[in-house]
């Protein structure tokens, strides 16, 4: 697999200074120029040992491919916009007929502009989702979340469910 292995010489490249400066510092080191020859070679043997193998750690790690980072995303697309096609009926149902909420018409009417806009982001989140718009999915979620949170702020008892009669 090229993508596989450019990754692993990439990283290699990468991580080839470093592992020299370790065994360059380790090479300098009191314990490593002492007179025992055993010795000597023990100490930077076992310091070298651990730094090759998180280095053969990182290196065989999973690394995912092109088409399965691509399948992936497309799995949580669609997930995305089975979400929001249900949030968007829900919306839908709420502007439909709006919960007991003892409101005025001015207030209702606020209520009601809200459901339209939960609707309409839900709508547009879905298709988004739907046409793989990666790009596009954070924002438009950010949208529908202030929709929601503006609602919220506005009709939502504030006290916590506990403490409601």
């Amino acid at each position: 697999m090229p993508y596989r292995t450019s990754t692993r010489r990439s990283f290699l490249t990468a991580c080839a200074p470093a592992i020299v400066a370790g065994a360059l510092l380790v090479a300098s080191s009191p314990d490593c120029r002492a007179a025992d020859g055993a010795r000597a070679h023990a100490v930077p043997d076992a310091q070298l040992r651990r730094l090759m193998q998180r280095m053969d750690a990182l290196m065989y790690e999973r690394m995912y491919t092109e088409l399965e980072l691509d399948t992936e995303r497309a799995r949580q697309a669609g997930a995305i916009a089975d979400a929001a096609a249900a949030l968007a009926g829900t919306a839908d149902a709420i502007a439909e007929a709006p919960p007991d909420l003892a409101l005025d018409e001015s207030r209702r009417a606020s209520f009601q502009t809200i459901a339209n806009s939960l609707y309409t982001r839900a709508v547009e989140l879905q298709g988004l989702a739907s046409r793989g718009a990666y790009a596009e999915l954070r924002e438009s979620f950010a949208r529908l979340d202030a929709t929601c949170r503006s609602c919220h702020e506005l009709f939502r008892d504030p006290r916590p469910f506990s403490t409601r009669p």
